[in-house]
């Protein structure tokens, strides 16, 4: 942990429509800031692992490193994975037939119509 284990707060995908719709429509939209970013922090949890180890997480869930406090830098490797039929949810500024990317990961809507279409929940 104390390279800067993973952070996350548990659960969130389950709430993030509902969040989403009661923030400031001039927010940041690449991350929360002020009291939106202090109580998602307050929420955050250390996922401690041993080396090597494979954490598995919903992108929908705010994630990041705790901060390193060693001489050894963290090492850490990133896959993502989307279903095959994730492109509509990419949003309009996008080529429908665009191939997707890691990149595409974190850009997915996850309003309640589209989860329900993509994940049937």
């Amino acid at each position: 942990a104390a390279q800067g284990a993973l952070r996350l707060v548990p659960g969130f995908h389950s709430r993030l429509a509902a969040w989403d719709a009661a923030q400031p429509a001039d927010r940041s939209s690449e991350r929360p800031e002020g009291e939106a970013a202090a109580a998602l922090d307050a929420e955050a949890l250390l996922v401690g692992a041993a080396a090597a180890s494979l954490v598995v997480w919903h992108s929908a869930l705010p994630h990041g490193p705790a901060p390193n406090t060693q001489s050894a830098p963290r090492v850490s490797a990133y896959l993502s994975m989307l279903p095959v039929d994730a492109a509509p949810f990419l949003g309009a500024q996008r080529a429908a037939d665009a191939p997707l990317s890691m990149a595409d990961a974190g850009t997915l809507a996850y309003h309640e119509e589209q989860r329900q279409l993509v994940y049937g929940l």
